[in-house]
């Protein structure tokens, strides 16, 4: 049965809109104001086009909205009506045009205000329209959405920060509103404020404990932050949600396969994920990085020849068997699987790198410098190619100017990367420029923390200084990083 429309009382709320007049308004004298002869057809008209509203029919609604304008062209009510309904049409300008006059007609209007706002806010004229929001916000204290048009005129103003503050005070201000909450926790997770950005989204997971998004992200942001623990707790909620959803799972795989400890059983769950997903590759490059993280890399190598066939063109699965062997310090071997790679990808790049490390670690190193310039050439902001290549020239004493040049560029690229930090102090240190090297080195050593091979690098830069113990003292620190460094030994014995 169809709802039946109380006309009456559809009367009596349009013959209360025409009488709204702008609020605080007080007149001049003390006399009567003059009693407004309404015009019934303007009426009509505007009770007809209120019907086709309540109906979704905005085109007729628009028709009969005009229609009483026609016979009362000083009502506010009725050219804001025409706006609304040219809004619900997409008829931008044409709704323009009217709520103009219905604000032209009474500025206290704030409803009409408000759309004429949105319009130019589509416009993208955002200095004038974040006026009229602040004016509106004022007057209209629980429109949410015009506080959502102003967090997101900061955010296309890379006003980062006081967007943040408005979503977090939309949350305040209405518990309710869940996506200013995760709005803020995306602001921060893009600003790389991972705590916070994880702190908000475990609120947020406390609300609405179902939300497989949210969980997700809070996974994700657990992982940042180095939560191992939490981000599988996590997982396996979604996996209880998400059960017929193999990326969760294999998500999951991926976290435990950087697992040492056996509470979470990742060796069991790696294999039943293979045994139930026979032909997704990642599941056993999941358990090959497990053995391998727990010493097993013999293990790792036979579990990915097994089935190096099945998946013969997937070339991660042979640049991964090439940097196995390579771990394993059979040199022949990595270059065939690193080979076999290169057949089967034109993304080459990771295995460019390693075939390039091969060649130098084995003395060949023109065959290293050519993959260099070639991965120079085909990209010339590549801070790795550009640093390896500076290390490997610098290592040799060999084009000191060129390694710096390069060294100099990936730096400009990724300014605080610890090795090319160490990489352009190791440089200076060639080129007899002790006191610069030094100043790098330090910074080096304070964004990692201590490395063996930067402390060796500062302790060598030290004994030039003449800084001779306190070369000692990092040569020394170096050493229990290093224990089997051989030439670090003779370094403390000199």
């Amino acid at each position: 049965m169809k709802s039946k429309i109380d006309i009456s009382f559809i009367l009596l709320f349009i013959l209360s809109l025409f009488l709204i007049h702008c609020a605080g308004k007080k007149p001049d004298t003390l006399e009567k104001e003059p009693i407004k002869i309404y015009n019934s057809e303007a009426i009509r008209h505007y009770m007809n086009g209120e019907i086709y509203s309540l109906h979704g029919d905005w085109a007729m609604a628009a028709i009969e909205y005009q229609d009483a304008a026609r016979f009362d062209s000083t009502s506010t009510t009725i050219y804001a009506s025409i706006g609304n309904a040219f809004l619900n049409l997409g008829k931008l300008d044409n709704a323009e045009v009217a709520l103009m006059t219905a604000v032209e007609l009474d500025s206290c209007n704030y409803i009409a205000r408000k759309q004429l706002a949105d319009i130019k806010f589509t416009e993208g004229n955002f200095e004038t329209v974040e006026k009229e929001y602040n004016f509106l916000a004022a007057k209209l204290t629980e429109n949410i959405d015009i506080d959502y048009k102003l967090a997101d005129i900061y955010l296309r103003t890379k006003r980062i920060a006081e967007a943040l503050e408005k979503y977090e005070n939309i949350f305040r201000k209405d518990r309710t509103q869940l996506g200013a909450l995760e709005r803020a926790g995306e602001i921060l997770f893009l600003s790389k404020n991972f705590n916070k950005a994880a702190q908000y989204f475990d609120f947020l997971v406390q609300l609405d404990p179902n939300n497989t998004e949210y969980l997700k992200t809070s996974a994700d942001l657990a992982i940042l932050t180095q939560n191992i623990d939490k981000a599988i707790v996590l997982y396996n909620r979604l996996i209880q949600l998400l059960p017929d959803d193999p990326q969760i799972e294999e998500n999951l795989g991926e976290i435990l396969s950087q697992v040492r400890e056996e509470k979470y059983q990742p060796e069991e769950f790696l294999k039943n994920l293979i045994h139930k997903y026979p032909e997704n590759v990642e599941n056993y490059k999941n358990l090959a990085y497990y053995l391998v993280n727990n010493n097993r890399l013999d293990e790792a190598l036979q579990l990915l020849l097994s089935v190096k066939v099945r998946f013969a063109q997937d070339p991660d699965l042979f640049f991964i068997l090439g940097s196995l062997y390579h771990e394993k310090g059979d040199r022949d071997e990595a270059l065939f699987f690193l080979d076999s790679a290169l057949m089967v990808t034109d993304d080459s790049l990771q295995v460019l790198h390693l075939k390039a490390t091969i060649y130098e670690e084995s003395g060949q190193f023109s065959s290293s410098d050519s993959l260099y310039n070639f991965m120079i050439r085909q990209n010339p902001d590549d801070p790795v190619a550009l640093n390896n290549y500076a290390y490997s020239l610098a290592t040799r004493g060999d084009n000191l100017e060129k390694a710096h040049e390069m060294v100099t560029r990936a730096l400009e690229i990724v300014p605080n990367n610890a090795s090319y930090l160490d990489t352009k102090g190791w440089i200076l240190y060639k080129k007899g420029n002790f006191k610069e090297a030094e100043e790098y080195l330090v910074k080096a050593l304070n964004i990692i923390g201590e490395n063996a091979e930067i402390l060796e690098h500062l302790g060598d830069v030290l004994s030039k200084l003449g800084k001779i113990d306190e070369a000692q003292r990092h040569y020394q620190k170096a050493l229990e990083l290093d224990p089997r460094n051989e030439l670090l030994q003779e370094k403390i014995l000199r």
